[in-house]
């Protein structure tokens, strides 16, 4: 209902940050035909969403003021960031990108 970030992943695989109404917060895949392949939870409301070439994901958290590493299988590596306008600290994040 509320597809915040979508990106492309080493497979050529969409992937897309959604929301559902404030409650349902997921991370889905979609193969090169547009088929759904898997759905990853995420924890509040997930925004912006690009990949590393080395196959992680990462996605910005909204209301979290986080920034989310995933691996391959979407599981989550680390966070970094705090609620916050210091280095280091974020306020509503809402793009990411990741340059080779």
């Amino acid at each position: 209902k509320s597809a915040c970030g979508v990106t492309v992943n080493q497979e050529g695989h969409f992937l897309v940050a959604d929301q559902v109404h404030n409650k349902l917060k997921r991370l889905q895949e979609f193969d090169k035909n547009g088929r759904f392949t898997r759905c990853i939870p995420c924890t509040k409301n997930p925004c912006g969403v690009t990949t590393t070439p080395r196959g992680e994901t990462i996605i910005t958290e909204w209301n979290e003021d986080q920034v989310h590493i995933l691996n391959a299988d979407g599981q989550l590596m680390y966070s970094i960031g705090n609620k916050g306008t210091k280095p280091g600290e974020f306020n509503h994040p809402a793009g990411v990108a990741v340059t080779n």
